[in-house]
């Protein structure tokens, strides 16, 4: 130790079997096999996952396709809804207005124009309760 250098120490471990070290070996390898099959069940399961995700996407996309599709049709059923009742309610006024009937006329025009508002102000009143609760909702 004159030149710093170490001694080494004698091994204070005691030494295993040769029977014991074979076990030992043994047992690491069936380890070491079972890890090699975990991990290809692993990547099944992985595997398995990835074709469900691909396949509930296709099944989404084309769900909201036909979700478009169907939202269009009511709107346009709404439209021509609308637009027929309009030409309606627009042909009575005329005729009764042709026919000698003002007053007819004028009790159609306030009917109509109490409805329209109180649609509107219905509508006004759901959705500022609608958002209230919204409000109410998302502060709690």
């Amino acid at each position: 130790m004159a030149n710093g250098e170490l001694q080494p120490q004698p091994s204070t471990h005691p030494v295993l079997p040769e029977k014991t070290v074979q076990e030992f070996i043994v047992l690491q390898n069936k380890e070491l096999d079972f890890r090699i099959e975990e991990l290809a069940l692993q990547k099944q399961k992985d595997a398995n996952s990835f074709e469900y995700a691909k396949q509930a996407l296709g099944i989404k996309k084309t769900d909201r396709e036909d979700q478009r599709i169907h939202e269009a049709r009511q709107r346009k059923a709404a439209y021509i809804f609308s637009g027929t009742l309009t030409v309606i309610l627009a042909s009575v006024i005329i005729y009764a207005l042709s026919i000698g009937k003002e007053s007819f006329a004028t009790e159609v025009i306030k009917t109509i124009v109490y409805i329209v508002t109180s649609g509107v102000g219905g509508y006004g009143i759901a959705k500022y309760q609608a958002r209230q609760e919204r409000d109410d909702t998302a502060g709690s």
